[in-house]
């Protein structure tokens, strides 16, 4: 029997400690830069005559919360904790 998994498959990456650095970093830098450009599109929200398509906006604005969340659950699983 194989084991069910509700998510999809799992999948195993191998990183060095010489690389774990580097990915830190680069898991880091991504979620700021997601949460610059969340606040740059909230200010559009606050501009609806200059910016009339605000649904396009907020699906933006959900799509980076998203891909913040999953880039969170895989430092954690990293065991690398997140300062904000």
């Amino acid at each position: 029997m194989t084991d069910f998994i509700p998510h999809g498959e799992i999948h195993e990456v191998q990183i060095t400690e010489k690389n774990l650095y580097a990915v830190d970093e680069l898991f880091t830098d991504t979620i700021y830069e997601h949460q610059e450009a969340i606040a740059d599109l909230r200010k559009k929200l606050t501009m609806p005559s200059e910016y009339p398509d605000q649904t396009h906006l907020l699906a933006c604005i959900q799509v980076r919360q998203g891909k913040i969340e999953i880039i969170k659950d895989i430092l954690e699983q990293l065991g690398i904790p997140l300062e904000q």
